[in-house]
């Protein structure tokens, strides 16, 4: 099985971020638009990297404003330790993700996990595709195989397994990490031990600038 130099993927990634430029030559600002789609504002900006979609809210996070702030969800601690950010974040540093080259957004908007038990219906990946669209990231990646697996059925293609996808979506490559919710702990993730494999994978492709360069 393959080693991640996770600390060499730290590195790499956070150089690129702090090269992005636009077409004037101009740092890309670390800010959002904070655009309000619901229960949470999405955190976008033009040009990431790329957009980190889950599939709602929880009511922990909802109460507290900001993503992935539920007690057990290893989000910010498998960020950090797979090197997708440079230090460890808490869910109220959460706009800071755009100065480090990430989004996060969600398919359903306008309510918790909990307040529907159909929350499946209320998917909402053509708006996710809107938005993709717009603001243009490299890689989608979703942040559990529930939610990619609405995607991936939205444009034709069953049961989706963990990792990079050879199919697109609004023209971004597209990734599915394993949840990080404390209620997703097991033995093995399709063939990785740990979920904190997946990540950091993830987080070497991000390092390269040639995957992020050109797309199949």
């Amino acid at each position: 099985m393959k080693t991640t130099n996770r600390g060499g993927a730290r590195r790499s990634f956070h150089m690129w971020c702090a090269d992005q430029r636009d077409d004037a030559g101009n740092n890309v600002p670390n800010s959002s638009d904070g655009r309000r789609m619901g229960g949470l504002p999405s955190i976008l900006a033009p040009g990431l990297a790329a957009v980190l979609c889950g599939t709602a809210v929880s009511e922990n996070s909802e109460s507290r404003g900001h993503y992935y702030a539920g007690p057990g969800n290893d989000f910010w601690n498998l960020l950090y330790q797979s090197g997708l950010t440079s230090e460890l974040l808490t869910p109220e540093r959460d706009r800071e993700l755009i100065g480090r080259g990430l989004g996060v957004t969600d398919l359903v908007r306008g309510m918790s996990q909990s307040n529907d038990q159909r929350l499946h219906a209320k998917y909402d990946v053509p708006g996710l595709i809107s938005v993709l669209r717009e603001y243009g990231p490299r890689f989608v990646a979703f942040t559990s195989l529930e939610a990619g697996k609405a995607a991936a059925g939205h444009v034709g293609v069953r049961r989706p397994m963990l990792g990079l996808q050879s199919w697109s979506l609004a023209g971004c490559r597209v990734y599915v990490l394993p949840s990080p919710s404390g209620a997703n702990r097991r033995r093995d993730y399709q063939g990785k031990p740990t979920r904190l494999q997946w990540w950091a994978d993830f987080a070497e492709l991000l390092s390269k600038r040639e995957e992020l360069a050109t797309f199949p």
